[in-house]
């Protein structure tokens, strides 16, 4: 008998190709590639990524729902967390109504800043994937609406199965969640997507730093490191490339004042949000993270893909992905002086540079490849066939396949 594909729903809290859509669209891109499920993706609205979607196929629902954090501390702000969270339970009802009719059969919830997955998965009395991929508290400085402890017992009791991106996460939320009901699976990246030439310019140095403009990723201190090698070190072949927009027109200008007031100008180039940054990064030498609290580091595995040397601070799961001296660079978080240490002795030593960015690639492609986390890996287990799919496993039990990872076998034991 054909056994029935799955059904499983996709809920993001934002509708642009940053980097935890762009992981939900390739998990999404294999998994519909393999015919292992029907995805379709709940979001708030319309936008890059369902402009994507649209294009391979995959059904996009659009519904307005707030995340269930607040951005600030404070009685006004918690109040506005409490009604956006009202919000959401009112129309829960009216999301329930516009999906009941496709059968789902897994709720698969891609960010810790929405609720809305445990509701669902109540009501429709089906399991539900909790893909943690960020700090909320620490990283964005976010504040639960109800309160960082209703926000922990929603981890620990409203999801079947919880997925973070890294060892650290892992560690954060074993705090309060049951460790056994926590899976750390990596981010997988397409490496195809990366096959460029080896020779890039070497007049100038080119260094990318890639993210939203936002001071936990701290792009002051990169900037600041800038002027250092500018005016201290008397370095003129050297340009810092900003991608990404901002979080703030506030936090912008503060960015953009520093440039001018450290006569930068002709050093540190502002993109903005760039689509297709496979093909900018080929063009670059350098990438920096300078992030606190980062919980994988997507980009770090960019740069080492698009043969770049990565420089990275010492915080969240950075030091997970780079190994000091041999993978790329770390420097303690903040500290300026370090960072730009450590860019000088880039350009000073081209052959180190050279045997580190062959040793990175080496190792992004033996650990983060789709081919690896998206890996077609059959296992017999009883009479079921277990289909390990970028960590999302599925089990053909009776007349339809389900994830493994929410059912649970007592005969595997996941990473």
């Amino acid at each position: 008998m054909k056994t029935q594909k799955p059904v499983v729903l996709y809920i993001s809290n934002y509708a642009g190709f940053l980097g935890a859509n762009r992981s939900l669209y390739q998990l999404i891109l294999e998994l519909k590639k393999e015919e292992q499920i029907t995805p379709i993706v709940l979001l708030p609205c319309a936008g890059l990524l369902s402009d994507k979607l649209d294009a391979i196929g995959v059904k996009v629902i659009t519904h307005g729902f707030y995340f269930s954090v607040v951005q600030a501390s404070g009685f006004k702000e918690r109040i506005k967390g409490v009604c956006r969270s009202l919000w959401n339970f009112t129309h829960i009802f009216k999301i329930f109504f516009k999906i009941r009719k496709y059968n789902i059969n897994i709720i698969h919830t891609n960010t810790s800043v929405v609720d809305i997955g445990v509701y669902l998965s109540i009501m429709m009395k089906v399991k539900h994937v909790w893909h943690i991929r960020e700090f909320a508290q620490q990283h964005y400085h976010f504040k639960y609406s109800f309160g960082e402890k209703i926000a922990r017992l929603m981890y620990a009791k409203g999801a079947d199965r919880i997925i973070v991106i890294s060892e650290a996460l892992r560690l954060y939320y074993s705090k309060f969640v049951e460790p056994s009901n926590i899976i750390k699976i990596y981010n997988g990246l397409n490496i195809e997507d990366y096959a460029f030439n080896d020779v890039k310019q070497t007049k100038v140095l080119e260094i990318a730093l890639v993210g939203l403009l936002h001071p936990s990723k701290h792009q002051d201190i990169v900037i600041n490191a800038i002027s250092i090698l500018v005016h201290q070190y008397n370095i003129s072949c050297i340009h810092l490339h900003i991608f990404g927009n901002s979080s703030s027109v506030a936090y912008f200008s503060d960015l953009k004042n520093i440039v001018t007031s450290n006569s930068l100008e002709n050093y540190v180039t502002f993109h903005g949000y760039v689509d297709n940054m496979v093909d900018v990064l080929s063009h670059m030498h350098v990438g920096v993270l300078a992030s606190e609290f980062e919980a994988f580091g997507r980009v770090t595995i960019e740069y080492m893909l698009s043969k770049m040397i990565a420089v990275v601070s010492d915080s969240g799961a950075n030091t997970e992905l780079v190994v000091n001296g041999v993978t790329g660079y770390v420097f303690t978080l903040n500290d300026i002086q370090g960072l730009s240490r450590i860019i000088y002795h880039i350009l000073d030593n081209p052959n180190e540079r050279s045997k580190i960015i062959s040793t990175a690639y080496n190792y992004a492609v033996e650990n983060f490849s789709s081919s690896i986390n998206f890996c077609n890996t059959h296992i017999s287990v009883s009479q079921s066939s277990i289909i390990i799919e970028g960590g999302l496993l599925l089990i053909d039990i009776s007349f339809s396949p389900l994830y493994l990872l929410v059912l649970g076998h007592p005969s595997l034991l996941l990473y």
